[in-house]
This record gives C-alpha cells, sequence and structure tokens, in this order.
C-alpha cells in the first residue's frame, strides 16, 4: 500500500530561455534521471535530488537532428541513448570521475554510527562526478518512436513500421532491423507457425516496453491495437500475439514481478493482462478505472490516459490523463490515490482551478518518491518575468505490514517513508477512565494515534 503525504516539492530545472523539461528517464535503479529539454539534457541524482551534469547540443547538430524527444539507460549506467525528432539516435558515455570524486559528501559528527560506517559506505551516499560524452550517433531515417534497453543491446522502433537491435556498444556497425509487416502476428502462439498474416503492412508501434521475465517487448500499434512480441533478444525469431477486440490503446507498462502488461487507453481505463503460459495468448487479468460512483464526471475531469508506470517494487502502478489528474492502483486492482479530489490543484487565474496535468513521471529509488513533468507552461511570476520550469516530486509512505503474515500483529499499522516511520498500534482499550486521569487520558480514548520516529539521514556538503 502505497499513501501520498504532504505536498510537492519543486525542483527548479535550468534550461536555455524559451525551453522547457518535457522527458524524464530514471536508470533501472532510480538513482539517476535523465531530464530532457529540446536541445539539452540534463543527469540528476536521486537523493539528495540535484543536478550533475548537463549537455547542451550546438546549434548546428539540433537543425541537422532535430530536437530532442526520448531517452533510454543502459542496464549498468554507463551510456544513455537519445532520440531525436528527425530519426536520429545519439548514444552518450556516462563517465564517473577520480575514484574520490564527488560533488557532495555527507558529513556527519564523530561518534555517530553514520561516521562509524565500514569503507565504501561513505562512498556509496556521495553525489558522485559524472561527464557526459557522445560517443555515436545513428541515423535510422523515420521517426523514432519507443526506445527498450535489452541487456547489452537497445531495442528501437520507428515511424516507418519497423523494429531495430543495436549493440550499446557499436550502434553504427551492428544494426539489425525487422519490418512489422514481416512478424508472424495471430491471437496466440501457436497460430503465429504459418507465417505472417495481413493487415500490420502500414503500421507501427507507438509504444513499446520489455518484460524481461516474458522474454520479450508489451507494444501499442499506431492504430490502437495491443500486442506481445518475443523473444526480445532475437529478432530472427519474432513472433507476436495481440489482444482482439482493442482498438484505443495509447502507452503500456509492463510488470516484471507479477508478469502483467498494463494498457492505457482512450476510453480513459487501463486494461491489465498477462499472457498464457501453453498458448502464449494475451489474457485480461482485470482493469483499472474510475467509476462514476466515486467520480460522476469523470470522463469530463480524465479523458484518455497519457501514462501507465509501475513502481519499483511492481506492487503498485500510478495512471496519469490528458486532461489532468494522477491516480494510484495496487496490483490487482485496489484504487490507492487519486488526485481529482483537488488536493493537488491550483488557481492559476486567482478564480479558476486547472487539474494538474501530468506528461511525464519516473519513479525514485524504492518508490519513496516519483518525479513528475507538468504539460502546463511556466506561469508568469514577479513583475511579469518568467518563472523558471520545474520538477514535481511526490513523496509517499508506503506499508511495510501489507506483507507481514504473522496475523497477531494485523492490528498494528507501520508506514515506512524515505526519512521516518510511522506506527499506529490501535485502539486503545474502551475502559473507564480513573478517577485521577488527566483530560488528554480520556481524549485518547478510540482513536487512532500515530506514532512518528524520525530517521536520522545523511546530510550532503558540496
Amino acid at each position: 500500500m502505497y499513501f501520498l503525504t504532504g505536498w510537492p516539492r519543486k525542483l527548479r530545472c535550468p534550461l536555455r530561455s524559451g525551453e522547457e523539461p518535457f522527458h524524464i528517464r530514471p536508470n533501472s535503479r532510480g538513482s539517476f534521471f535523465a531530464v530532457l529539454s529540446d536541445t539539452q539534457v540534463g543527469v540528476w541524482f536521486g537523493r539528495p535530488s540535484v543536478l550533475i551534469v548537463s549537455y547542451t547540443e550546438s546549434a548546428k547538430a539540433a537543425s541537422r537532428c532535430g530536437p530532442y524527444r526520448l531517452a533510454e539507460w543502459k542496464g549498468d549506467d554507463t551510456m544513455l541513448a537519445i532520440a531525436t525528432a528527425s530519426g536520429h539516435l545519439l548514444l552518450f558515455a556516462v563517465l564517473r570521475g577520480r575514484k574520490e570524486g564527488f560533488l557532495y559528501e555527507p558529513l556527519y559528527p564523530k561518534g555517530t554510527p553514520h561516521s562509524q560506517g565500514p569503507p565504501g559506505s561513505k562512498g556509496e551516499r556521495s553525489v558522485p562526478a559524472l561527464t557526459l560524452e557522445q560517443k555515436d550517433r545513428v541515423d535510422l531515417e523515420a521517426p523514432i518512436t519507443s526506445l527498450a534497453s535489452v541487456r547489452e543491446q537497445l531495442a528501437v522502433s520507428t515511424a516507418d513500421g519497423r523494429l531495430h537491435l543495436l549493440r550499446w556498444s557499436d550502434a553504427a556497425g551492428s544494426r539489425t532491423a525487422v519490418g512489422l509487416h514481416a512478424v508472424p502476428f495471430a491471437v496466440d502462439l501457436r497460430s503465429c507457425r504459418g507465417g505472417p498474416v495481413s493487415g500490420f503492412e502500414h503500421t507501427h508501434i507507438r509504444d513499446m516496453e520489455l518484460c524481461e521475465t516474458l522474454n520479450g517487448f508489451a507494444v501499442v500499434l499506431d492504430d490502437g491495437r495491443l500486442g506481445f512480441l518475443s523473444p526480445a533478444t532475437d529478432f530472427t525469431r519474432l513472433q507476436g500475439v495481440w489482444a482482439p477486440s482493442v482498438t484505443d490503446g495509447l502507452c503500456v507498462a509492463a510488470n516484471n514481478k507479477y508478469r502483467l502488461l498494463a494498457f492505457g487507453c482512450a476510453s480513459g481505463s487501463v486494461l491489465v493482462y498477462t499472457i498464457d503460459g501453453e498458448t502464449g495468448s494475451m489474457l485480461l487479468s482485470h482493469k483499472l478505472h474510475l467509476t462514476p460512483k466515486h467520480y460522476p464526471d469523470m470522463w469530463n475531469k480524465t479523458g484518455a490516459v497519457k501514462l501507465v508506470r509501475w513502481s519499483p517494487d511492481c506492487s503498485v502502478v500510478v495512471v496519469s490523463w490528458t486532461q489532468g489528474g494522477l491516480s494510484l492502483w495496487s496490483v490487482f486492482g485496489g484504487h490507492l490515490v487519486c488526485t481529482l479530489t483537488e488536493d493537488f490543484m491550483y488557481r492559476s487565474d486567482g478564480a479558476k482551478r486547472d487539474p494538474l496535468k501530468i506528461t511525464c513521471v519516473g519513479w525514485g529509488a524504492e518508490g519513496y518518491h516519483l518525479w513528475a513533468l507538468t504539460g502546463m507552461k511556466a506561469a508568469q511570476g514577479v513583475c511579469g518575468s518568467p518563472r523558471r520550469a520545474s520538477i514535481l516530486q511526490f513523496s509517499f509512505l508506503r506499508s511495510s505490514s501489507a506483507v507481514s503474515r504473522d496475523v497477531n500483529t494485523q492490528e498494528h499499522v507501520f508506514l515506512v517513508g524515505e526519512d521516518r516511520v510511522y506506527v499506529a498500534r490501535g485502539d486503545p482499550p474502551q475502559v473507564a477512565p480513573p478517577a485521577t486521569a488527566s483530560p488528554t487520558f480520556g481524549a485518547l480514548l478510540g482513536h487512532r494515534h500515530w506514532h512518528v520516529v524520525q530517521v536520522c539521514s545523511s546530510s550532503p556538503h558540496a
């Protein structure tokens, strides 16, 4: 179980005049975040939330390759791929400084447990110094629609209906490609053996995400159909299955732990599929949607699904819509959080409430933070000057008792945050207070009380 806590923080993002961040991509552990604007990429550290390094494209290169659009990390964080609007793929090496080179290091008083940690523990809590060095540039001759890292390779889908597989170490010399029209598609893997089928000649992949535990890609086609391609590492044997009767898919997210594929749709719902172990067909597991019982004006408030992202522990999924709103569901459909109750709305003109429009998100390490970019243009600041673009950072508490098997502790609730723990020990017994009891004692009866324990955190300094 996840619970929002407090108001979201704003992280100021230094960019060129007129540019705003529109894409954010965390690495596999959520410790680094790549933030894109049209001609600039910045690499941020997760905790503390600080900008480590930024790279700005030259005017000549930007005019030739077009503005940035997407980013993807290599699994070991040593490389970063950026796709541009004109179909170029830029590969950057993420280089670390000298062994003891850090931008920020934690300082602890002498004698504290942190100061007496094992050798190397200080470096694990420090912010490393990084540099970005462009290594390769590949022209795929068509707009790039999605990226997915597959171990030592990078899968790239393009708007001309092709799926490319490149090696991170030699993208230009190792590229292989397959046309979507040549991939056998069917409702199950047994029917795929008959060869390619009609209906996929003039389509391409709109969104794609790797599911490692299923060894394949969950894909959304540009005509709204949903599919799954496997195997992920050998395009010469690529086969596809698709979900019948669905034609309004927009985006996808894969859950590696529970082997689930969540597809956001134009209807405003999220369809969660699993892959049948015997036939390989896509089976609908459950649907995530806001019910009219709780949100009578749901469609007018949300519109189509904008994005879907699973948490690092794969236990919750976050959903955002084109017309605004942010919501969380548990892995099997329990509704946890929704900002449409106006808890996270703000006034743009002093009178009208505008919904919080989230265009891109990325989970931080362990799921305690959610980094988000909004679709609203920067508002005017004091004296008409434009405000700097910012990143929103939502904070969450996680319930540790949700996975407890001790039935004797079910009345207790433990919520764990990044730097504190909330403990509730159940309702006090309903007994009459003694004659000498204070008014405070009587007020406590019948109510749950939270005990907040602050956990010592590092204090990084430059």
